[in-house]
């Protein structure tokens, strides 16, 4: 398992994910719960999407086409 994303939150975490998952990518959020649990842990918890090494490549690809997104303005 590789890191494809640090997440600024728990709702960008699933967002990667979900994209990842809908172009056939399996995911894997680590430290979803550790958020929850802040008070009594050190504030810089992570949240990390991790895919397997053979998806890495497709998932990079994917992220960064988001990152570099313009944002939509309404």
């Amino acid at each position: 398992m590789l890191i494809i994303y640090r997440a600024a939150n728990i709702a960008d975490a699933y967002l990667i994910r979900l994209m990842l998952e809908s172009e056939g990518i399996p995911a894997l959020i680590q430290g979803e719960y550790l958020q929850s649990a802040v008070g009594e842990l050190p504030a810089n918890t992570e949240i990390i999407v991790h895919v397997g090494d053979d998806n890495a490549h497709a998932a990079r690809a994917i992220v960064d086409k988001w990152e570099s997104a313009e944002p939509v303005v309404l």
